[in-house]
């Protein structure tokens, strides 16, 4: 997944391609924080990303009315705070985070040898579905092997 390797994409990618640039990706996720209706040990997720010019709080809110009123989802945009990132944007369905976005720079960035303003979110896609579908727990949009429509398998 882009993220562990964001600053070295952006940094890469920044002195090749024309302004601005623009990462979207699609791919597996793991984590331990797999207890409850809400979480899973492995999702998808849905990634972007973009550095340069255009990189303001407004066009990130743009994008992501833009996806999830195409999706038919209600959302409200929740400013947050975390101990990397520091200021974030959580993107909530009710009580459900469906995901969190960032506005670079971040005190990070320098470290990384990031000096461009950039944005970026990422969505799990099983969180999506179950908003979609109404699903009433996450584990019936989930794609893994333990789990058929939600029912474990136990295999």
């Amino acid at each position: 997944m882009l993220a562990p390797n964001l600053y070295n994409y952006l940094r890469k990618l920044g002195k090749v391609l024309p302004d601005p640039v623009k990462i979207f990706e699609i791919g597996p996720c793991y984590r331990k924080e797999s207890d409850g209706k809400e979480h899973l040990e492995e999702f998808t997720m849905l990634n972007f990303c973009q550095m340069g010019s255009g990189c303001t709080r407004e066009n990130l809110e743009a994008i992501i009315r833009e996806f999830l009123e195409y999706l038919k989802i209600d959302f409200e945009i929740v400013g947050n705070s975390c101990l990397v990132y520091g200021d974030t944007l959580d993107i909530m369905h009710g009580d459900l985070e469906l995901s969190s976005a960032v506005v670079g720079p971040v005190p990070l960035d320098r470290e990384w040898g990031i000096e461009k303003p950039w944005i970026g979110a990422g969505f799990g896609l099983e969180r999506l579905l179950k908003v979609m579908h109404n699903f009433k727990n996450i584990k019936r949009a989930a794609r893994s092997e333990s789990y058929y429509n939600g029912i474990p398998t136990n295999l």
